[in-house]
Parts: structure tokens; sequence; C-alpha cells
């Protein structure tokens, strides 16, 4: 997923606090490594580190295409989801990208199917090293 450096706003223990353009939006991100540049556009994988389950903070959607938005207290992801029950392994896919989660209180398989998501924080990874 390719995403915009906007601001840098602090350092932190792994990286750096920031704020990424993502398809128009402006979210304020975990990003993971060395310190990247303003206005410099680059291609990321996402980590939804806080622990999802199924109708609590991840359920079905009514909206039909990826997005990422901010609000003053969560990061709302709308993306595809597809979920193996027996294997325990799901992922989502936003416009391409596919991002592994951990995913609990699900005990049916999903397979394309919008989802939406409320998580605290996200952090992101620069995959053009």
């Amino acid at each position: 997923m390719n995403v915009k450096i906007i601001d840098i706003l602090e350092k932190s223990i792994s990286g750096y606090k920031v704020i990424l353009e993502i398809d128009n939006e402006r979210i304020t991100v975990e990003w993971d490594g060395s310190k990247p540049e303003k206005n410099v556009e680059y291609s990321i994988e996402i980590d939804i580190d806080d622990e999802l389950i199924w109708n609590n903070n991840i359920a079905l959607a009514t909206e039909s295409t990826t997005s990422i938005k901010q609000d003053e207290n969560h990061i709302n992801i709308v993306a595809k989801l597809d979920y193996n029950h027996e294997d325990n392994l799901a992922s989502l896919n936003m416009n391409g990208s596919v991002v592994l989660i951990d995913l609990d209180g699900m005990n049916k398989d999903i397979s394309n199917e919008w989802v939406k998501i409320q998580c605290s924080s996200i952090k992101v990874y620069n995959i053009n090293l």
C-alpha cells in the first residue's frame, strides 16, 4: 500500500509517530524503523496489534469500499476478510495489500466479506528498503 508522510510527530521506542496520508485520509500511526522523510511516498505494510474479537471491534460492514479513517479515539478500517476457522488464519485485503490479523470469536469460515474494524492504533513498516 502506498502512503505519503505528512508530518513526523515524535520519536518512539521502535521508530516514530507520524501522520500519513492514505487515499486522501490523514491518520496518525507508529512508523517502525528508521526515520522517514516528510512529503515522500512510501510503500508500506500494516500491522494491527489490537486483539480483534468478532462483533466487538470487528464485524460485517455495510460499506463495500476499502477505507482507513481516524476519529478522536480509534482508527476505523473497512476491508475484505478471509478467515479459515480450522487453521485460525485471518487476512484482510486492503486494495490489493494483504494484512494478517488475529481474530477471536468467529466459529465459521469467511471468504471475501466486507468487515469494519475499530482499533486503537496501527503500526506501519517501509517495505522498500
